[in-house]
């Protein structure tokens, strides 16, 4: 790797990406992420494997039909297998929603079928250290965020966590991260105001209190060597970190929930992915004062007034420059 350029091999990784992952910045949307979350980047403390099932179902809400595909447990052809078959489903699945959408236009309120996120190919679960210092969401409001877990799909990091154990991938995971913090850099000291100040301490002190001495660590990026011990993809979650994972499972299934009672949110993601938000809001705008007409809006989404602007104030607030917030409070 060493004769390309590191923009290259950064690119060629898809390295930023699995920063924003690891920033929670794709929380709200995949395909237009926080990018200001990158100053919550934290270090990680391990890591662990993903596909703890050897069944990927899936079901088609046109029929109600269950679509099953099975693989052996550490057969990485039968799981890819596995996967690609399932998720051609789930394509053909998305290109129907897809023109269902388009033959409504902005009647989004008889929508029936959403788009169903195809499984990962290549996932793998850390956690992270708690920051040495209060971190804030996109409000400046306080995360509250116990759990410090994330999940990564990168194939580049999981096939080096088939090589690893935990003790050698999370320092030269780390490392790589830094070296690419301190490379965007190019010898810049961060201010405190500036993305990159609070993740460049966050990893600096995690070399220092872990016992490491930077320049003569190794990167996940450097050639390696596979491990006669586990690896972290196939290693399963200690004891401690069961009941994190279940409460992770837990929070992520009652958001799912709460979609499921009301799409709305659901039915603004996708105007956002689709870049028509914007569009269809102007229509539902008064001609005389050129503000929204939020009544006309909980209608098209199938909600209260104060439900339609709490969501366009979660995922599209420029949109609320005429909405006085003390309401939302």
């Amino acid at each position: 790797m060493s004769e390309k350029k590191k923009s290259e091999i950064y690119n060629e990784i898809g390295l930023y990406d699995i920063i924003l992952s690891i920033s929670d910045a794709y929380k709200f949307s995949n395909q237009l992420p926080e990018r200001r979350l990158i100053r919550n980047l934290l270090p990680i403390n391990n890591a662990y494997g993903f596909y703890f099932s050897n069944t990927f179902k899936w079901t088609d809400t046109r029929t109600d039909k269950v679509f099953e595909e099975k693989f052996e447990f550490y057969d990485e052809e039968g799981r890819i297998n596995a996967i690609n078959s399932i998720n051609e489903r789930i394509k053909e699945y998305n290109q129907f929603v897809n023109e269902h959408i388009e033959k409504l236009g902005l009647e989004i309120e008889k929508q029936e079928f959403y788009s169903d996120a195809e499984f990962w190919m290549w996932g793998l679960n850390v956690t992270l250290v708690h920051p040495l210092k209060e971190q804030k969401d996109v409000w400046g409001g306080k995360i509250d965020d116990d759990i410090k877990m994330r999940s990564i799909n990168n194939e580049f990091i999981y096939k080096r966590g088939l090589l690893l154990a935990q003790e050698e991938f999370v320092p030269q995971f780390n490392k790589m991260i830094y070296d690419f913090l301190i490379n965007i850099l190019n010898g810049k000291q961060p201010t405190d105001e500036k993305t990159l100040y609070n993740p460049i301490l966050e990893f600096e002190d995690w070399f220092e209190t872990s016992g490491y001495i930077v320049a003569e660590m190794q990167s996940l990026l450097d050639e390696v060597e596979a491990t006669d011990e586990e690896n972290v993809v196939s290693k399963k979650i200690e004891p401690n970190q069961e009941l994190v994972n279940a409460q992770n499972i837990i929070l992520k299934q009652r958001d799912k929930i709460k979609l499921l009672k009301n799409p709305a949110t659901e039915k603004v993601k996708d105007l956002i992915n689709k870049n028509r938000l914007d569009e269809f809001v102007d229509r539902l705008k008064f001609k005389s004062s050129g503000k929204i007409n939020w009544s006309e809006l909980s209608k098209k989404l199938g909600c209260s007034d104060k439900k339609a602007k709490l969501i366009i104030k979660e995922h599209a607030p420029y949109l609320l420059k005429d909405i006085d917030t003390n309401y939302l409070n």
